[in-house]
């Protein structure tokens, strides 16, 4: 099984932000933009993201959610401004 998008869709040096309340403020998602965030990725195989309840149906609500461990791999870092294009 494979999630919508595919595993290992990768957040990197990408700037998130969500308004969680109508004209409040922006808040950040992903802050360190030299850690590589593979979702639907355990370090060696697709994994669905999870909370201690089962894998997630949707985004709906649970966007602040720590899914490292859980569907997304973050255990690697890069300081280059991308992991694709050379300089």
């Amino acid at each position: 099984m494979v999630g919508a998008t595919g595993p290992q869709n990768v957040f990197f040096n990408n700037t998130l932000t969500k308004q969680l309340a109508k004209g409040g403020d922006y808040t950040p998602f992903y802050p360190d933009h030299q850690r590589i965030y593979q979702f639907a990725w355990n370090g060696t195989g697709y994994q669905h993201l999870t909370t201690p309840e089962g894998p997630i149906p949707d985004w709906a609500g649970r966007e602040q959610l720590d899914y490292t461990s859980n569907g997304v791999d973050a255990s690697r870092t890069d300081a280059a401004e991308s992991l694709f294009l050379a300089s």
